[in-house]
């Protein structure tokens, strides 16, 4: 048997979760940490991925838990390496995304000794998990064994029961620390959490459905979710009934005809008096998933409150973004929308209607107006999107790249990402970097150039994916603050929001071993697309925009 760690903890902590199905784990270097390393390494059924720096490391551990749907560990040494895991961890954390998060220490009793490389370490990342626990330095005794079996059990069904998302295990060790032995032949003793799904109770969900069947206005509003076939499923039997609108972002990743896909663009065209906008939002109002995006629709849905609005989502704490929660619902969306179809009968609404025909001017109003602009970002996207291959996956930075991609329909991915839970600008690159590894076919970011310099340690990364695809939109800085209102109107804009930069993408992307290619026209960009995927490496498309009229393209086309 091949020799790994002479740490039985460290040894007890890699067996274990193996056995959970822990199949990824994403490595930073460091010397405190060799006994996870060599443990983990060593493991069978787990694949270690390296990336040196620890800010990068948690995001691309984020893009391969949010594309596997399954926990991924993060390792780490001791000292400000797991403040960096900060940022990503925060992210995982609002997304419902379970990482494993083992930080290697020196014993408790040399903190704040003036010895080097330690801080406090545990429970540093206390707001940012659900759980943090410490192993025992040594496990010399069958009370002190039994003890770190149920700490690496327990932390386990925690990041994976009820609103998932990530934990911390805390793992200090004595010197030496690159001992080596045979593995312990006594297997851990594994104890799971059978998570149920809970169904509502028979006469509550008559209840519920008796409430829908009566009621005229009723909207369903997806937000930021992994999505299934199933739930699209039972979410289009929804939309056909003549009271129920289906809102769903981009993100959420349900997509039907019958579905108002592209909500902005479809809120444009409200009419201009209250009382008759008020015809359009709903008397019960029932949402599920993350954060919402559209600022536009989280604004209407204040003034026009609904009457009620039920939430719908394994959580431990109140979501009334809206300002007007009535009924949390604690199971999956689809356990509630598969009890709720078969009970709900429709009615005489018009509300279904109303919406068809105002999504129905939307989409004729923005093919004039998109085919009748000059190159800008939004022309920009209008070809970017039809040309993403089908079966692909696509990644979104924040700023403005997300908020365009809401815009337009008809997007052939096959699932669509953002980092939304914290809207951070960093951690963008490096989260596609990590969806990539996991996926066979394309997986392509859509960032900004702010973003992506911001995250250019995602590139210093041996194992980036062949078939990872890069489209920066170089606008000549953050063009998102053009759009805010507030910083637009600041003569500061351009030297301390905008902060426009002089930076070649090209000889960042020589540095790195990447493919480049550079589009300024809408010709260039079309023929640039062809190329971007024909080519076996990862490569980065730059795509040049005037800074000074994308703002003023974008306020027009929302006037």
């Amino acid at each position: 048997m091949d020799k790994t760690t002479d740490k039985r903890n460290v040894q007890m902590l890699a067996r274990l979760c193996a056995l959970r199905g822990l199949r990824h784990v994403v490595v930073s270097p460091g010397s405190r940490n060799a006994p996870l390393v060599v443990a983990f390494n060593r493991e069978k059924g787990i694949i270690c991925h390296v990336i040196v720096d620890e800010r990068s490391a948690a995001y691309f551990a984020l893009g391969i838990a949010q594309q596997t749907e399954e926990p991924v560990g993060l390792i780490c040494t001791s000292g400000t390496a797991l403040l960096n895991y900060g940022p990503g961890i925060a992210e995982a954390y609002y997304q419902r995304i379970p990482l494993l998060v083992m930080s290697a220490d020196r014993p408790e009793e040399w903190i704040d000794q003036d010895d080097s490389q330690t801080v406090r370490q545990f429970k540093v990342l206390d707001s940012l998990v659900k759980a943090s626990y410490q192993l025992p330095v040594e496990n010399s005794t069958k009370s002190t064994e039994w003890y770190i079996n149920r700490t690496i059990n327990e932390a386990f069904n925690r990041m994976t029961s009820g609103r998932k998302g990530p934990v911390h295990l805390h793992i200090p060790l004595e010197e030496p620390w690159c001992g080596r032995m045979g593995q312990v032949q006594n297997q851990p003793r594994v104890f799971n959490r059978l998570n149920s799904n809970a169904t509502i109770n028979e006469n509550q969900m008559n209840d519920l459905a008796i409430q829908l069947t009566n009621c005229p206005k009723i909207m369903i509003l997806a937000s930021m979710h992994s999505g299934s076939e199933k739930l699209q499923k039972v979410l289009s039997k929804l939309a056909q009934l003549p009271q129920v609108v289906v809102l769903t972002e981009s993100i959420a990743n349900v997509q039907d005809k019958r579905f108002v896909g592209c909500i902005d663009r479809t809120l444009c065209r409200l009419p201009k008096e209250s009382k008759e906008q008020k015809m359009f939002f709903p008397d019960i109002l029932i949402s599920y998933g993350g954060a919402v995006i559209s600022k536009i629709l989280k604004g209407k849905l204040k003034e026009f409150a609904p009457r009620e609005h039920w939430y719908i989502g394994e959580e431990e704490q109140a979501i009334d973004t809206f300002c007007s929660l009535s009924l949390q619902v604690n199971t999956t969306p689809l356990q509630f929308f598969s009890q709720l179809v078969p009970l709900v009968k429709a009615n005489d609404s018009t509300f279904n209607c109303r919406w068809a025909e105002l999504v129905q001017t939307a989409d004729l109003r923005h093919k004039e107006y998109v085919d009748g602009i000059g190159w800008c970002d939004l022309k920009a996207f209008s070809h970017i999107l039809k040309l993403i291959p089908a079966n692909s996956r696509l990644q979104l930075s924040n700023g403005t790249s997300v908020r365009y991609h809401q815009l337009f329909k008809n997007c052939k991915a096959n699932r669509v990402n953002a980092n939304r839970g914290t809207s951070g600008i960093d951690g963008s690159t490096s989260t596609a970097a990590g969806a990539a590894i996991v996926y066979d076919g394309y997986t392509t970011l859509i960032t900004g150039d702010i973003s992506f310099l911001y995250d250019s340690n995602a590139l210093w990364n041996a194992q980036l994916s062949k078939n990872l695809k890069i489209i920066l939109i170089n606008n000549g800085g953050g063009g998102i603050f053009r759009f805010i209102k507030g910083p637009s109107e600041l003569s500061e804009l351009e030297e301390f929001f905008e902060t426009p930069h002089q930076v070649e993408i090209h000889q960042l992307a020589a540095a790195y071993g990447l493919n480049y290619l550079c589009a300024q026209t809408e010709k260039e960009l079309k023929q640039a697309m062809r190329s971007l995927y024909a080519w076996e490496k990862p490569t980065i498309l730059e795509v040049m925009t005037p800074r000074e009229i994308n703002d003023v393209i974008l306020k027009n086309y929302f006037k």
